[in-house]
């Protein structure tokens, strides 16, 4: 039972980002390539050379 709580949790999850980048196109948005973790670690990059 478990493992199936699990499976529901991740598809709703991408369910979720599915239905974000579908409003992003709606509204006529440009959708991001990078999430915010990324963009963080390029910033740390940048920052220490």
């Amino acid at each position: 039972m478990v493992e199936r709580d699990t499976a529901d949790y991740e598809k709703s999850e991408k369910m979720a980002i599915t239905s974000g980048k579908e409003s992003l196109k709606r509204q006529g948005k440009e959708i991001p390539t990078e999430g915010p973790g990324l963009q963080v670690f390029r910033n740390g990059i940048l920052y220490f050379k």
